[in-house]
């Protein structure tokens, strides 16, 4: 058990001076989601490798649909969950419970936004991306 601590420490140790992404290069990108006509409030924005060799990168989505990332250059498949927050107010059951919290409107099907292979964009240092999808179909 405790050659698994000091194993467990020192990798730990040695993690911050190697980085994420085994030694792989990433370079920053920046762009906004439009889905349908809206743009999102929140959600994920996740790029894989078209070729499916080597890491995945992903992001927050902001307000406005905007994104930042690091990715690692090269084509990438684009995977989206994103919600709009509509005007009414709901109760938040998961993490504010007993309070309430605007009510989100799920803008993404997940067959035709996150597990769909058709959105794609060659990745590159500083490039920005404006990202279209079409409406969720339910």
């Amino acid at each position: 058990m405790k050659k698994w601590i000091l194993l467990l420490g020192v990798v730990g140790l040695c993690l911050p001076l190697t980085g994420c992404g085994n030694g792989v290069n990433k370079v920053p990108i920046s762009g906004t989601i439009k889905i349908g006509d809206e743009f999102p409030d929140a959600g994920v924005i996740q790029f894989d490798p078209a070729d499916g060799a080597g890491p995945s990168d992903g992001a927050q989505i902001e307000p406005g649909g905007k994104f930042t990332a690091e990715v690692t250059a090269g084509e990438k498949i684009v995977r989206v969950r994103a919600a709009k927050w509509v005007g009414e107010f709901v109760p938040d059951p998961v993490l504010n419970p007993g309070k309430k919290v605007k009510k989100p409107k799920d803008l993404t099907n997940d067959k035709q936004h996150w597990a769909s292979d058709a959105t794609k964009i060659t990745a590159e240092e500083g490039k920005t991306y404006d990202i279209v999808l079409d409406a969720a179909k339910k």
